[in-house]
């Protein structure tokens, strides 16, 4: 529950220690579809980097940190991550 909720309150852009779900009832089951798509994703690669996904998903959030060729780039210290091709 706390990775939706701190992924709420990253798409909805609210305080850190501010009450989540009277937004989370309110305003994210009646987002735009744009905006639902960018909650789903940042909560299921929140769940990734917390191993709570299955294995076949964690595989595919790989840290842009983890590439021994990239570890010099400025994207490696904001912890990016890969796209997969």
């Amino acid at each position: 529950m706390k990775v939706l909720h701190s992924a709420a309150r990253l798409v909805g852009r609210q305080p850190k220690f501010s009450p989540i779900t009277a937004y989370m009832r309110n305003v994210l089951h009646r987002l735009p579809t744009s905006r639902r798509i960018q909650y789903r994703n940042t909560a299921m690669v929140s769940r990734c980097v917390l191993h709570c996904a299955p294995s076949y998903l964690h595989d595919l959030c790989c840290p842009v940190l983890v590439v021994e060729a990239r570890r010099v780039l400025r994207s490696a210290v904001s912890f990016w991550f890969l796209r997969p091709i």
